[in-house]
């Protein structure tokens, strides 16, 4: 990917778009609509890394402390993320590690600091909820 052509579209994006304007664009329907909004002045690989941009951006305005994970890993892309549990990374900050890594994944810290609780579930697990009486909420 052409670095300067990928800085001057991510400016674009993240410039002109507010959080309302992301809704839907990671969804498992709208992944490709995300990618086709995008049109074809940009690869498809491109398309994926703006898609993911505008997610990054999304879940920040939504209040949620967002980091970059390795590209194609759930491992952080950060020395430490330790900080980020207590306080979010800046727009300014985000903006800053895209553009150096432009194909990084994102993810969310889970727990106050984001009010988002996950419960990993193994295989049984539901049953053995369900059984206890434990009624979990609708997931996405």
């Amino acid at each position: 990917m052409d670095k300067d052509k990928y800085t001057a579209s991510y400016r674009m994006v993240e410039d002109s778009r507010t959080p309302e304007e992301y809704s839907g664009a990671l969804t498992a329907d709208g992944f490709e609509d995300a990618l086709m909004g995008y049109g074809t002045q940009f690869s498809k690989d491109e398309r994926r890394i703006l898609v993911i941009i505008d997610a990054v951006f999304e879940y920040h305005g939504m209040g949620y402390s967002v980091i970059p994970l390795r590209t194609g890993d759930k491992v952080p892309a950060l020395a430490s993320w330790k900080q980020y549990q207590s306080e979010p990374m800046g727009s300014g900050e985000l903006r800053e590690f895209w553009a150096e890594s432009p194909d990084a994944n994102v993810a969310v810290i889970t727990g106050k600091i984001s009010g988002v609780t996950v419960i990993d579930i193994d295989r049984g697990g539901v049953d053995s909820l369900k059984e206890a009486g434990v009624a979990l909420p609708k997931t996405y």
